[in-house]
């Protein structure tokens, strides 16, 4: 070469490519030496992150198998014997509100009696729930509830005083002749009972 221009030219490239050759060993080598550095932390947090969601998901089952367990201890329960517990101490509640004048709530805890709710309790709990419409003023209510007691229950020991009520309630709904052909049935039906005197005194 006996160009000084390409021999110059020559010496640059050359200079240039040893010099890249350099540079990407160098990025080589710190990649290299930053793997080895974090390898060890990036496995422990990849084992951490298995052991996590192992976990998880055994306590995902745990709360299942504690789901079907209660499933299964609430069918096996005896529902109807459950029922008439409840029924019972509900009446038994109703009996103290009644005493205690609570008519709103003696009428709350019976009002399934006046829906068609049967059990033990039904005449008596009918009884209750009439007199405290009675109490109430709500006198409608009240002969609708009498007559479906005198009607499911016609040898209830107190039908002669639910009939004397269903004939004070209509008679304060101005049904006067109605008033008075229950009270005359009462005096038919059931002469010797104290209601069928006071009717007497009323029907003369």
């Amino acid at each position: 070469m006996n160009n000084p221009y390409l021999s110059t030219l020559l010496l640059l490239f050359l200079s240039g490519f040893l010099t890249a050759c350099q540079i990407t060993s160098s990025e080589k080598s710190l990649s290299g030496s930053l793997k080895e550095t974090h390898q060890p932390n990036l496995q422990k947090l990849i084992k951490a992150n298995q052991a996590l969601e192992k976990r998880i998901a055994q306590l995902e089952q745990r709360q299942s198998d504690l789901e079907r367990s209660i499933s299964v201890i609430s069918t096996s329960a005896n529902p109807n014997k459950e029922t008439k517990i409840t029924s019972k101490e509900s009446f038994l509640q109703a009996q103290k509100t009644f005493t205690q004048k609570n008519y709103p709530q003696t009428i709350q805890l019976l009002n399934a009696y006046a829906q068609g709710k049967q059990d033990a309790q039904t005449p008596d709990a009918l009884w209750l729930l009439a007199q405290s419409h009675r109490h109430m003023a709500n006198c409608e209510s009240a002969i609708q509830t009498s007559k479906q007691l005198t009607r499911n229950y016609p040898q209830y020991k107190h039908t002669p005083d639910v009939l004397y009520l269903t004939a004070q309630c209509q008679s304060a709904m101005q049904q006067k002749d109605s008033a008075k052909e229950t009270l005359r049935y009462l005096i038919a039906t059931h002469p010797h009972s104290q209601a069928a005197k006071r009717a007497k005194r009323i029907v003369k």
